[in-house]
């Protein structure tokens, strides 16, 4: 969003940035309520503030702006998955959804996701915790989110994407994270020419 009208918006020049990064973080989070977010994003303040106030209210306006149907902003990809999730998508039609990269997964498209089992969807999640990379845009483990009996656990443990000698290495490596799991490469041994 472009600060200046979001400035015209709250006429404030001092929390316009704030502003954003609270619409940011509101549309990447579960949470239907601004005001319930807020109480979230705030949570490590010791007591209330002005300007959180201020933040928060401002927010909501820009919120109604963007969210208006010939509102002053253009609708990024934040804010069409968060109108998405606010819709309460009732996905029933498909037997399964699939969820790969769970590891990097926003808590707004693991409400998303999540909501489905109640509308008669097998869920099924893919991903690797040890390769999350997306936290710096609200990603988060959403594998610490499914547990129970509904969720069984399955490991990939064979690829025909490397070799063997490939796996042996990742197997050191495997060891030293203290973990069980182990690989093996099913891919065609390479010979490497050095002149």
């Amino acid at each position: 969003w472009d600060k200046r009208e979001i400035e015209e918006i709250i006429k404030n020049k001092e929390i316009s940035g704030e502003v954003i990064e609270f619409l940011k973080g509101y549309c990447q989070s579960s949470f239907e309520s601004i005001d319930f977010f807020g109480d979230e994003y705030y949570k490590d303040l010791l007591y209330n503030t002005g300007k959180q106030v201020l933040v928060i209210n401002s927010a909501e306006k820009v919120w109604n702006e963007i969210t208006k149907e010939k509102g002053k902003f253009k609708i990024n990809h934040d804010v069409y998955l968060k109108l998405y999730q606010l819709s309460k998508p009732n996905l029933a039609k498909y037997k399964v959804i699939y969820l790969d990269e769970f590891q990097d997964t926003n808590p707004v498209s693991l409400d998303i996701f999540l909501e489905q089992e109640k509308n008669g969807c097998q869920l099924i999640a893919v991903g690797d915790k040890a390769q999350s990379i997306y936290a710096w845009r609200g990603a988060i483990n959403a594998f610490s989110f499914i547990s129970g009996e509904n969720w069984k656990h399955l490991t990939l443990s064979e690829s025909f994407r490397f070799n063997e000698g490939i796996a042996s290495l990742a197997n050191i490596i495997l060891s030293q994270l203290e973990t069980d799991m182990r690989i093996i490469g099913r891919g065609k041994k390479e010979i490497i020419e050095t002149k």
